[in-house]
């Protein structure tokens, strides 16, 4: 152990040195596979970070591996490796079926929050629906005074990502949050015609909401001149709006 308490499988874990690790895990009795470091990084958490997959099968192979091991910033294995965009590493994580995908940091930021903002960088889609297929991420989960995902995507202009998410049939398509507009105003404002008709298609959507400034959805698209938008918003809904 070095002058960070990091033990020889931690550095070889994360160095990718399958044969080291290999030979370190046959010690198995005599080996931590959860050892951590002053980080509180443990040997699976430095293989996620620095994606090395056949080190990470390794260390699950080893059958006594902490997979939502939290370090000193509450980070997981699998938040790492949402941040990190390692979807090989993801795929091996989630196959365990023991991982918590809802697992937030020390800010409460959850895996599913930061993967649908990363993607908007790193163009990760794949990671966002890898935690969605689970059926078990939170799709409305936030940390504190922030946006929704499903808002951060609208927001975002990213009409692949809100069809995801609302593709799950959970996602709030009418949450508000405080100094903000709904999902769909944010859309027909923004001029996203693509976005308006996903959100309109869920049928849950309130179409006669007034914002602050006293304008509907329908008024916005007009003052915008969005006539594309005007169009989707005079047809009659597929299902009925509820009553707000």
């Amino acid at each position: 152990m070095d002058s960070c308490d990091r033990t020889p499988l931690l550095w070889a874990a994360m160095a990718g040195h399958e044969a080291v690790v290999r030979l370190l895990l046959l010690k198995t009795g005599k080996v931590d596979v959860d050892s951590r470091d002053r980080d509180g990084v443990t040997p699976l958490s430095a293989a996620v970070r620095h994606g090395h997959e056949a080190v990470v099968k390794l260390l699950f192979d080893a059958g006594k591996v902490d997979v939502n091991s939290r370090d000193r910033e509450g980070k997981t294995p699998l938040w790492r490796a949402v941040l990190g965009g390692r979807t090989g590493v993801l795929r091996l994580l989630l196959d365990t079926g023991m991982v918590d995908v809802n697992s937030g940091n020390q800010d409460g930021t959850t895996p599913l929050w930061l993967a649908v903002t990363m993607a908007f960088s790193n163009g990760h889609t794949d990671i966002v629906r890898l935690l969605l297929d689970t059926g078990m991420a939170d799709v409305n989960s936030k940390p504190p005074n922030s946006l929704t995902p499903l808002m951060n995507a609208v927001m975002g202009g990213r009409a692949d990502i809100v069809k995801l998410l609302l593709d799950t049939g959970m996602a709030d398509v009418n949450s508000k949050p405080p100094n903000s507009l709904k999902p769909l105003m944010n859309a027909v404002m923004g001029g996203r015609a693509d976005i308006v008709k996903l959100l309109l298609d869920t049928g849950k959507i309130d179409i006669n909401y007034v914002s602050q400034d006293r304008l509907t959805p329908l008024a916005a698209a007009r003052l915008g001149g969005h006539t594309d938008i005007m169009r989707l918003l005079s047809q009659p809904p597929s299902h009925p709006s509820p009553s707000v």
